[in-house]
């Protein structure tokens, strides 16, 4: 195990391969790399610090071709990073200070996305140019979550999943919709 962990470890730190020879692969002094730090500014919450923080830049949404994935989504015909197929992403997990850095990012324009446990929503900042072989700081970003009122009350824990609710961490087990059906009415 340990030697599988020191391999992935060493494949991962020699990426982007400079053996690869494609017209549509930039190499490592083709890329640029996104720095920056969030900065929460929500009065409503119980810390500044930002646990489980995740990073990332995503192609612009656009819209879609419909057919069963619009009737599916809550977007109707636009295609959000969650379930873009078609473009490339870059992300990374950042520190609980709010400081991150994604690296070897293809040159193009992107939406700058992230997410923490215990944070309200997620931040976007659009129109976010990487260049070739350039470094781009981001500096202080300023992060206050949508908030309409004071919260009251609230259901679970804002992280991205349903771990605090019965069976919540358990996302698909064949046969619950059978076990725990209600009678049917006669």
């Amino acid at each position: 195990m340990d030697d599988a962990l020191a391999k992935a470890k060493e494949v991962k730190a020699a990426w982007p391969y400079e053996w690869v020879n494609g017209v549509d692969y930039p190499h490592k002094n083709e890329r640029g790399n996104v720095t920056g730090q969030f900065v929460l500014n929500d009065p409503q919450a119980a810390t500044t610090k930002l646990p489980g923080l995740t990073v990332g830049l995503a192609h612009p949404d656009y819209a879609g071709t419909g057919g069963a994935f619009a009737e599916r989504s809550v977007t109707a015909n636009l295609v959000t990073w969650q379930h873009d197929g078609n473009y490339y992403e870059f992300w990374n997990d950042g520190t609980e200070d709010g400081k991150f850095t994604i690296t070897n990012v293809r040159p193009g324009t992107y939406t700058l996305h992230a997410f923490a446990d215990g944070v309200l929503g997620e931040f976007a900042k659009a129109d976010i140019t990487v260049e070739a072989g350039k470094n781009l700081d981001l500096g202080k970003l300023n992060w206050q979550p949508v908030r309409n009122g004071k919260q009251v009350w609230k259901s679970g824990y804002p992280n991205r999943n349903g771990g605090e609710f019965f069976k919540g961490d358990d996302y698909w087990l064949w046969g619950w919709c059978v076990a725990l059906s209600a009678p049917v009415p006669q």
